[in-house]
């Protein structure tokens, strides 16, 4: 990657957001005022699973990882 393309400002502004993740309840949340789950929270725990699926399955791991830690980006 070419340093003279990289846009350093939106690059800190998504890594800010993915920061904010942690305090931000799942929309859920509003129907289900009890739920106390953050999109962060769900994030780790759907990594988890899907990586006890792929290894199950016979799944290639660092795909299945990668789409559980972006599904909700």
């Amino acid at each position: 990657m070419n340093k003279k393309n990289i846009d350093f400002n939106k690059i800190t502004d998504f890594l800010f957001e993915i920061g904010t993740l942690r305090n931000m309840k799942r929309m859920y949340s509003q129907v289900v005022p009890q739920a106390n789950d953050t999109i962060s929270s769900h994030s780790f725990e759907t990594t988890i699973i899907g990586l006890i699926l792929a290894k199950m399955e016979n799944l290639d791991e660092n795909k299945v990882l990668k789409m559980c830690l972006f599904h909700d980006i």
